[in-house]
């Protein structure tokens, strides 16, 4: 499956979207004054901890706080 254009792009793209998306989120609802900032802040370090702790240094229990 991995020889299938569509299959790589989209095996692409979905992480991609994930990361920046909520990184995105946590801009938007910081700078929409939806949440505060304590709660917006967390939002979007959360993604980029968790690609650190997932994909440059794995590290399970890291990735899992990260998330916390």
């Amino acid at each position: 499956m991995g020889a299938i254009p569509a299959v790589g792009f989209a095996s692409f793209l979905f992480p991609l979207g994930h990361i920046l998306g909520l990184i995105l989120l946590g801009i938007a609802l910081w700078r929409g004054r939806a949440v505060p900032a304590w709660a917006a802040l967390p939002i979007a370090l959360s993604q980029v901890l968790h690609f650190v702790f997932a994909v440059i240094v794995p590290n399970h229990a890291l990735d899992g706080l990260s998330w916390a």
